[in-house]
């Protein structure tokens, strides 16, 4: 037979468990950014600065699509660091959130905004951590939504822009 007392301790420990070892780590206050409620509050309380949009070898290449569009009297206009979910849908919501968030360097479009090509440039820093695994989804998912994928690495040149928007005239 057990005594008061060992009852007493066992209850004591198994309180001790239930309420101190398995007991979540609270959510932190600013983890709650998602809530839109929040959102002007966090905002108003964060500093911000701004940031490019493009470094220099990107812009010069953005000049260049434009100045080929212009040079070829096409219609296209070009947009920079779009996201894939912006151009690209998808039923699937799993899939959606493998795209949604990845950027394209440049999307070329139609001057109806149909999505004709993107453009990634790969600098001499871009392949950095996984950056091969995240050009697979991005090349796959244009693939399969019927939009052409373009790498330009650097020493590029206008007959090799030439050729890319040639390619996807329509």
């Amino acid at each position: 037979r057990k005594s008061i007392m060992e009852y007493a301790i066992f209850i004591v420990v198994a309180l001790f468990v239930i309420f101190f070892v398995n007991k979540k780590p609270a959510k932190k206050k600013y983890l709650n950014y998602i809530d839109p409620t929040n959102q002007l509050s966090i905002v108003a309380q964060g500093d911000f600065y701004k940031r490019k949009l493009m470094n220099k070898e990107e812009s010069y290449l953005y000049r260049k699509l434009e100045n080929t569009i212009k040079r070829n009297k096409l219609e296209h206009m070009v947009f920079a660091q779009v996201s894939f979910g912006e151009i690209i849908g998808s039923k699937d919501k799993a899939a959606y959130g493998c795209i949604n968030s990845k950027r394209a360097d440049f999307v070329i479009v139609t001057r109806y905004g149909d999505p004709l090509a993107v453009f990634e440039y790969q600098g001499g820093a871009h392949y950095q951590g996984n950056a091969i695994q995240r050009d697979a989804v991005k090349k796959e998912a244009c693939r399969k939504a019927g939009i052409a994928y373009f790498e330009i690495t650097p020493g590029y040149s206008d007959s090799d822009i030439d050729i890319c928007l040639k390619r996807i005239t329509v």
